[in-house]
This record gives structure tokens, C-alpha cells and sequence, in this order.
């Protein structure tokens, strides 16, 4: 059985990196989202937050500083107040602007990697049901912890040669295995 010490380890590393995810899309996006006037964010999409067991207890360990709102959920005027829990469609999602302005096929590529990682981590949790899908806290100790741990660091690897790829640093081949495991190129 696995211990509740260890399951509260890994959500507490999952959300700090969902965090450093979050800022380091913020300031890659900051440009196209600040001047947008097309809403993506949306209040139903929003409720995923609150109904997952799995993001609420994210969403516990940096809570918001303001309440879900039925009708904006947790968009503000600065943007989401989620630092931690956002269901993994937020992440996933790239509008077309985006994908557009990205100045080659392998930036585009990188980026959506980096849209997948959250996803990728709580994949196959437990059987076909990604994290967000467990809708039983009971049920969180039957997930296969060592995959989900491995495939945390997947991501944070990938992670670290997507924000050196955007520093300027070109892809080595071992990069492209990293990147390779979240999302093909």
C-alpha cells in the first residue's frame, strides 16, 4: 500500500512544476495574450478545477487568491488565478495566432510539447484514467505512483531543453528524446 506521505510528496512536486510550466507559458504567450480580445478561457471549462479531486488538492496546496466565479470561473483581468490545478486542457490549448507566429516548424513543435506536459504527467494513472479522471480520493492510492513519478521527470527534462531552446540553445539528439517522450516532433 502506499504510504500518504509519498502521494502528498508527489502532488506538492507536481504542482511547484506546474507552476514553473505556468510562468514560463505566461511569458512565451504574454504578447499574444494580453492583446487578445477572444476570450479561450471558459467558466465550464473551469468547473474541471473544482469537480477533479486531483486539482482541488492542488488548487489547496496554492490556493487562488480570489473565488471561482460561476460565470468567468477563475479568469481575472490579469488572466488565471490558478498558479496550481488547472485542468490539463488549459495547458493543452494553443490558439492559432500562436501556432502561427511561431517562426519555424520545430518551434512550433517545441511549443507543443510544452502544451503537453501536464497531460502527459498524469496519463494511464490508474488504467486508461488520467489524474484528473479519479474522482475518488480513496482511489489515489491505487494509482502506480513509480510512473507517475517517472513520468514527472519526463516532463521536467523535456522542460529544461524547451526553456534552453527558447534561451537560444539548439536541440541535441539527446534533447529530442526528452521532448520525443511527451509528444512526437
Amino acid at each position: 500500500m502506499m504510504k500518504k506521505h509519498n502521494l502528498n510528496a508527489f502532488f506538492r512536486e507536481y504542482a511547484n512544476f506546474e507552476c514553473e510550466v505556468r510562468c514560463f507559458s505566461d511569458d512565451l504567450f504574454k504578447g499574444n495574450c494580453s492583446s487578445c480580445i477572444t476570450t479561450c478561457c471558459k467558466a465550464e471549462i473551469c468547473y474541471e478545477s473544482i469537480e477533479s479531486p486531483f486539482l482541488s488538492r492542488l488548487r489547496k496546496i496554492f490556493p487562488p487568491a480570489v473565488s471561482f466565479s460561476k460565470t468567468d470561473g477563475w479568469l481575472t483581468e490579469s488572466g488565471c488565478a490558478l498558479k496550481a490545478g488547472r485542468p490539463p486542457v488549459c495547458h493543452e490549448f494553443l490558439c492559432d495566432t500562436i501556432l502561427d507566429e511561431q517562426p519555424t516548424y520545430l518551434h512550433k513543435s517545441v511549443i507543443m510539447v510544452l502544451s503537453q506536459l501536464m497531460t502527459y504527467i498524469g496519463k494511464n494513472a490508474l488504467g486508461r484514467r488520467h489524474l484528473v479522471e479519479i474522482m475518488s480520493e480513496d482511489r489515489f492510492y491505487e494509482i502506480n505512483l513509480s510512473r507517475m513519478q517517472n513520468r514527472l521527470m519526463d516532463a521536467k527534462l523535456a522542460f529544461k531543453e524547451i526553456q534552453e531552446f527558447y534561451a537560444g540553445r539548439r536541440l541535441s539528439s539527446k534533447a529530442f528524446v526528452y521532448l520525443e517522450k511527451i509528444r512526437p516532433i
